[in-house]
């Protein structure tokens, strides 16, 4: 779909698109429109119609109802106001445009009633290339606008944190929660959270060790599968899935099953090396 930002240069080409006209027919009336009454001979040089195809061209325009001629010697012709001429043109968009606003009203709702019927719905899944994968994980959480909650083992966190706490930083001065969760057996370090300035809460579920998983604004689902060697960067991949439906059910099975702890800490983080 192409936006217009700004008013499009006329020209005899667009009005032979719009109006269809013949190649000469456009080039003349673009040219009395900007030139004003012209005689048949300038009109013929200046806009490279043939003599011989000229006369007939004007004609044509006439019977239109697009340019008419003027009684002088030698006679001339002048393009009649656009506004007028092309009135119609304007109308039949109007006619068009309200046409699809009720087509499209109609198809949203024929639609929604058909999705409310199905059972099983379609997800598409991508696999992130692996010399890609950090860029476009940096990418996907720069553009949280809301929230963003991370599950991970306790054991990945630094890898993590100290691989994208720069744009945490940055989420946290606009105001976007990034939550952490852990499992009810992390083994976890309050002073080192704290120092980190991290948001986190431990979760009653069990899960296997290898996994991470990020939902940013309830609108796109990533997991890792990752080794068990304590490495943030190790020989798995990153699966990104932007269905609204994972993160509902995520939500259901695992973000909101946060009643062993909830532990809010200071704003703010530095970056941890270990």
């Amino acid at each position: 779909m192409t936006i217009i930002t700004k008013s499009p240069k006329i020209s005899y080409g667009s009005i032979y698109e719009y109006l269809d006209l013949s190649d000469y027919e456009a080039r003349i009336y673009e040219f009395l429109v900007r030139e004003g009454p012209s005689t048949a001979r300038r009109i013929s040089t200046l806009c490279k119609v043939p003599r011989t195809k000229v006369y007939e061209t004007l004609k044509r325009l006439i019977e239109q109802g697009m340019i008419t001629d003027v009684p002088t010697n030698p006679k001339k012709f002048m393009a009649l106001p656009p506004k007028e001429v092309l009135h119609y043109l304007l109308e039949s968009q109007r006619t068009i445009m309200k046409s699809l606003r009720m087509l499209i009203s109609n198809l949203q709702r024929d639609y929604e009633k058909s999705m409310a019927l199905v059972k099983a719905f379609r997800v598409e899944l991508w696999v992130l290339a692996e010399d890609e994968e950090s860029k476009i994980l940096s990418n996907i959480l720069f553009q949280a606008k809301r929230r963003v909650d991370i599950l991970m083992p306790w054991g990945f966190l630094i890898s993590f944190y100290n691989v994208f706490n720069g744009i945490i930083d940055d989420l946290a001065k606009r105001k976007v929660k990034v939550q952490f969760y852990f499992t009810s057996n992390s083994k976890i370090d309050w002073r080192l959270c704290n120092s980190m300035g991290l948001h986190y809460k431990i979760i009653n579920i069990d899960i296997p060790y290898e996994i991470i998983i990020l939902k940013v604004d309830n609108e796109r689902f990533l997991m890792r599968v990752a080794t068990n060697n304590g490495e943030y960067f190790s020989d798995a991949m990153w699966i990104l899935s932007q269905s609204r439906i994972i993160c509902d059910l995520l939500d259901r099975m695992l973000f909101k099953n946060t009643n062993v702890s909830s532990v809010l800490l200071r704003e703010g983080s530095s970056q941890v090396k270990v």
